[in-house]
Order: structure tokens, then C-alpha cells, then sequence
């Protein structure tokens, strides 16, 4: 008859154990942003939701598995807001994006400026003019070494540059075969002066700092998680990349609250400044100093004209060129060089922040 065994609604009904909503249900121990190991339930703690995912009557906060990655109670401060993400690094470096798609501090809030930049000043010295630069001593070898065996001395000092003249044989050489030859006894500038150039003045970086501010899913007070006392908030660790840690701010630069964990006190600015002075002092050149450059130019025959034997630099090196007795030379004497004066082509001024916000971080 019917209504037995093969009737309906039995084992075969809908409803029964395969019915949806159950173990594999979305939204269990698989959360995302979660935390896992021990400390309770089974599986993953979305530590940022307010639920107890892994169903061990702890939520958040107040679970060991949220407190194991970083997340901690705070009380935020009456007057203060937060907490954001922070980071702060030179100017010229990108900061690092909040984190898209997370579940922590995924919006951006504010990208600050800290620290003024001086301006860049370009200052420059000219060639020296009116330098006088005394003739070097020359020596003559009869090595290819310049050391060993009779020697001929050549001082230029009494002689002006480009004046031709021959080496003296010494009285007891005999017959002088030159082999190589050394410039030393480098003269010493004196007099003189370098005009200096116009100042070139840069202010195109304002600051010498760059921060960035990232806050929670909805904005900085949006926070979801629980597992704190009273009036405490469960507060996130910074993704990684946020140097300066978790912060609160205010506008203003202002203290930060005391007493509080959140001490660390930072303040930031709009990237346009309400002013700047900034600028240069005139740029000026202390007088010619140091070594005159130059070299001795050597010939085998008197005029000194057409391509030299060998060519000294006033370095003290030595200079090894083809046998002759007869040496004739002439010195050529190059600018000396003058330094910019410590007090010249420096920054002068500053630049003064808008809009100041205070952000005091753990």
C-alpha cells in the first residue's frame, strides 16, 4: 500500500544532511586576515571582524591567536583619532601603498611632508688672474732613472715662463749624456684672484621628508574588532613597510596626550608651504692658492721651437727621453685655482609649514 517505505520525505528528503548552510558554509574557520595555530578553537581567527571565527568564545582581541601577531588593546585618547599606519622616509623614495584589499588599514589618508629642504645654491670660481708662479728646478740625469752618475740642475726661478735656455754641463762630467729628467721644487702661487660666478638658486624640494597615513577599511574610525575592555580598541600591527608603527593624530602641532603608549611625536605638513625665504648669500672666491701647474719642455737644439724632446709636469716624476749633450728647455706655467669661500654661495632661509598635523605612534 502506499504511504511505506518507498513514500516521500523520508531518507531521501530535501532539507537533510546535504542541505547548504552547513560545515562548508562561507564565513567559518576560513576567514581572511586571520590568524592561525593554538589558543582555543579549531582553524583561522579573523582577528579585524568582531566574530569569533574559530569558535572558541574568544573574538579578536581577546584571542591569543590575534594577540600572537600583533594586534592589541589601546585606549585612544579623547581628542586624538586613529589608529593609522604610518611611514616616513626621504623625499626622493616612494612610500609604500596601503594595503589594497586587506582588512587593516587599506584606505589611504594622508601623504605629508616633514623636515624643510634648504635651497641649492651654484657658485663657482673663475681661472685665477694676476697669479705670479715662480720657475720649478729642473735636473738632468745621465741614467734613464733620474738617479746615479753626474747630474745637471736647471733653476728656472731667475727666468720667465717660455724663455728658452740650456743646461749647464757639470764641470766634472766629462762629456754629459742626458737620459732622463725630473721637474721638482713645485712653485707655490702667490697674488692674484678668481672672479666668482653668479648664484644659481634651486627651490624646487621643499621638504626633505615624506609621509604616508593609511586608515582602516571605512577611514580611521571604522574599526570593527572587539576583544577590548571599557573603552579600549582593538588595534592592528602595521603592514610591513610602515617604519613609524601604529599612530594616533590631531591637527595641529600639538603635544602628544599624556600619560599614553602613543609618545613617539611626529608632525607633518602639506606639500606646499604657507611660506618660503629661502635663498643664497653672494658668492665669492677665496684668493688663488696651492701649487701652480705647468710642466718643462726639453729640446735638443736652441730656439726651442718645433715638437719638444720630452715635456715634465711639476709632479716630481721621472722622465726618461733619447740621449743628447746638448739641452735646452723652457718651463710653461698653467693657472693656479682658487676655492669658493666658506661664506659664500651658502642657503639662507627657510620654509615654513601649512597645516600641521601631530601624529603620536607607539
Amino acid at each position: 500500500g502506499t504511504g511505506g517505505a518507498s513514500g516521500t520525505g523520508g531518507a531521501s528528503g530535501t532539507g537533510g544532511a546535504s542541505g547548504t548552510g552547513g560545515a562548508s558554509g562561507t564565513g567559518g574557520a576560513s576567514g581572511t586576515g586571520g590568524a592561525s595555530g593554538t589558543g582555543g578553537g579549531t582553524g583561522n581567527e579573523n582577528c579585524n571582524n568582531g566574530k569569533d571565527d574559530d569558535d572558541d568564545g574568544l573574538a579578536d582581541c581577546a584571542d591569543p591567536k590575534c594577540a600572537g601577531v600583533g594586534y592589541i588593546c589601546q585606549t585612544i585618547p579623547a581628542g586624538w583619532e586613529g589608529p593609522l599606519a604610518l611611514y616616513s622616509g626621504d623625499y626622493t623614495a616612494d612610500p609604500p601603498a596601503c594595503e589594497v584589499g586587506g582588512d587593516r588599514y587599506p584606505s589611504p589618508y594622508l601623504t605629508a611632508y616633514a623636515d624643510p629642504a634648504p635651497a641649492k645654491c651654484g657658485c663657482s670660481c673663475g681661472a685665477a688672474t694676476g697669479v705670479t708662479c715662480g720657475g720649478p728646478t729642473a735636473t738632468l740625469y745621465s741614467a734613464a732613472a733620474c738617479g746615479g752618475g753626474p747630474a745637471a740642475g736647471l733653476d728656472f726661478s731667475s727666468f720667465s715662463s717660455g724663455n728658452c735656455v740650456q743646461f749647464s754641463q757639470p764641470a766634472d762630467a766629462g762629456t754629459f749624456t742626458s737620459q732622463s729628467v725630473s721637474v721638482s721644487s713645485t712653485p707655490k702661487a702667490t697674488g692674484g684672484s678668481c672672479a666668482p660666478s653668479a648664484v644659481n638658486v634651486d627651490k624646487s624640494q621643499a621638504w626633505n621628508q615624506k609621509a604616508r597615513a593609511c586608515a582602516g577599511p571605512g577611514g580611521t574610525a571604522s574599526w570593527q574588532a572587539v576583544g577590548c575592555s571599557g573603552s579600549q580598541t582593538c588595534v592592528p600591527p602595521a603592514p610591513s613597510g610602515f617604519n613609524k608603527g601604529t599612530c594616533i593624530y590631531k591637527a595641529g602641532d600639538v603635544a602628544c596626550p599624556s600619560p599614553s603608549v602613543f609618545s613617539n611625536r611626529m608632525v607633518f605638513y602639506d606639500s606646499s608651504p604657507a611660506s618660503d625665504d629661502r635663498g643664497c648669500s653672494a658668492c665669492a672666491c677665496d684668493a688663488p692658492s696651492g701649487d701652480c701647474t705647468g710642466k718643462v719642455e726639453l729640446w735638443t737644439s736652441g730656439g726651442c721651437t718645433g715638437a719638444p724632446l720630452a715635456s715634465a709636469p711639476y709632479d716630481g716624476a721621472c722622465q726618461v727621453f733619447a740621449s743628447t749633450n746638448d739641452v735646452f728647455a723652457r718651463y710653461v706655467t698653467g693657472s693656479a685655482t682658487c676655492a669658493v669661500s666658506a661664506g659664500g654661495g651658502q642657503p639662507t632661509g627657510t620654509v615654513t609649514g601649512a597645516n600641521p598635523t601631530t601624529f603620536c605612534c607607539l
